[in-house]
């Protein structure tokens, strides 16, 4: 499926519960190849605009701490607001 930065939380607290293994592929500013697509179990969109990959990095990597913080229990994200 495709999804926006604010379903990766639901979608890795899932993976994270099954103990799943998660690979995250960042692509350039025209996406991924078609086969890559194709493969995938699930495509994120950051935004719509193009962002450097050092920034899409930072983006993605601050949502898989929120997942996480909220799998422990910590008062990090602000669920329920």
């Amino acid at each position: 499926g495709n999804g926006k930065v604010g379903e990766i939380t639901k979608i890795l607290m899932d993976k994270f519960n099954k103990n799943k293994n998660i690979s995250f592929v960042l692509g350039g500013p025209w996406g991924v190849s078609k086969e890559l697509e194709e493969r995938a179990d699930y495509l994120l969109s950051l935004s719509p605009m193009t962002f450097p990959h050092e920034i899409a990095r930072v983006l993605l990597l601050e949502q898989i701490y929120r997942a996480l913080s909220i799998k422990k229990g910590s008062k990090y994200h602000r669920r329920g607001k």
